[in-house]
């Protein structure tokens, strides 16, 4: 719990700031109209397959700061058997907006069940937990789900920061509904053309979604040049996975 009472001391600091910067490991709700692809690789040290997560991800945002977003997660494995699937498809909507001095984005998303639930597509789920460890959600088989969040930002300088809370409501295909926390804090150095930041994505889960059992912690680190950005996240909890990441965010 001492992490949650830090992350509400933060968001409670980043009330006075304001800045708008993209991270690759928390919540992307924010004001700029984009077009993402990214692949994400999970490697553990004691399975011989090698885990793929690709990702198109897309959102628009009026001048007013109302918007929508889909994402289109896919989930693969390469070794002894390869599996290529549909995550769960997400789509929702977005409000960004100004308070006082500080920047908020609040979204709303409904997850659709469309990751099957086969043996070797469960094992593929397990391997991809941490490739996007907020939306691990989208890898549990035929699972719906409402999910909300609230990310405020601030920046001081060459220096933005970012909060994420969220909490999901799942509801696996034959099981009672489940919730899953999510809390995230960030901070990012902007040097114009390239950008660097460091993230603590922390899950916790009364469920069995793959890959989270009860508190999961994890460390990312990414650069960004312009819109192309190559990402590593280490889990906190044990030696395993080690998930590395390219990217391309295309704003328009």
């Amino acid at each position: 719990m001492k992490f949650w009472s830090l992350l509400i001391m933060v968001v409670a600091c980043l009330w006075g700031g304001s800045a708008w910067a993209q991270f690759t490991a928390m919540d992307r709700a924010d004001k700029e109209s984009r077009v993402s692809v990214r692949v994400d690789f999970s490697h553990y040290d004691e399975v011989d397959d090698l885990f793929l997560r690709p990702e198109i991800y897309g959102q628009f945002v009026s001048k007013s700061g109302f918007g929508l977003y889909a994402s289109l997660p896919l989930q693969s494995s390469i070794g002894e058997q390869d599996t290529l699937v549909t995550g769960n498809i997400e789509i929702g909507g977005l409000l960004v907006t100004q308070i006082e001095k500080s920047n908020f984005a609040f979204r709303l998303g409904i997850m659709l069940p469309t990751a099957p639930d086969g043996d070797e597509e469960l094992i593929t789920a397990y391997g991809n937990a941490y490739a996007r460890l907020t939306d691990v959600a989208q890898a549990m088989p035929r699972t719906k789900a409402l999910r909300l969040a609230m990310s405020p930002t601030a920046r001081t300088g060459i220096v933005f920061f970012r909060a994420d809370l969220g909490l999901d409501v799942l509801m696996p295909k034959g099981q009672e509904a489940e919730m899953l926390l999510r809390g995230n804090l960030g901070v990012g150095f902007d040097f114009g053309q390239v950008e660097a930041t460091a993230e603590v994505i922390n899950v916790e889960s009364n469920s069995l979604t793959p890959g989270v059992s009860g508190a999961v912690h994890a460390m990312s680190f990414s650069l960004h040049y312009g819109p192309v950005y190559a990402s590593l996240l280490k889990s906190m909890d044990s030696d395993d996975p080690i998930v590395f990441g390219v990217g391309f965010d295309q704003k328009f």
